[in-house]
């Protein structure tokens, strides 16, 4: 089982995969892109080794991919969310890229009472 922080934001990730509003940190999203490519390289070799994709292991690589696929497009859409812009940025490669690596927008607090 994964422990610490990163193991949580991981599982944080995967409980909300559904959720496309709201707001990813740099490290939620980079942990979980992290996670992502480890599992993009280690699910394939699976196949690789057994040199077949038919069967139980077809159906395991094809599954996984059903279930992290929707998880990285609401990571990606709250981490736009993130930097002011739009969900939809992340669809644009090379400009959605550069705003993942942007610090997260400080939203001004509203004045207290008496103050203005």
């Amino acid at each position: 089982m994964l422990i610490g922080v990163p193991g949580k934001q991981l599982l944080g990730t995967l409980k909300s995969w559904r959720n496309y509003s709201g707001r990813s940190t740099r490290r939620e999203y980079w942990t979980w892109a992290a996670f992502y490519f480890g599992a993009a390289l280690v699910i394939p070799s699976l196949g690789a080794l057994t040199s077949t994709y038919s069967g139980a292991l077809g159906v395991l690589v094809g599954f996984s991919w059903y279930l992290l696929v929707p998880a990285q497009i609401a990571v990606a859409v709250r981490r736009m969310h993130d930097v002011g812009k739009p969900g939809w940025y992340f669809l644009i490669p090379l400009y959605g890229f550069y705003l993942s690596l942007q610090p997260s927008v400080v939203r001004p607090e509203p004045p207290l009472d008496g103050d203005v």
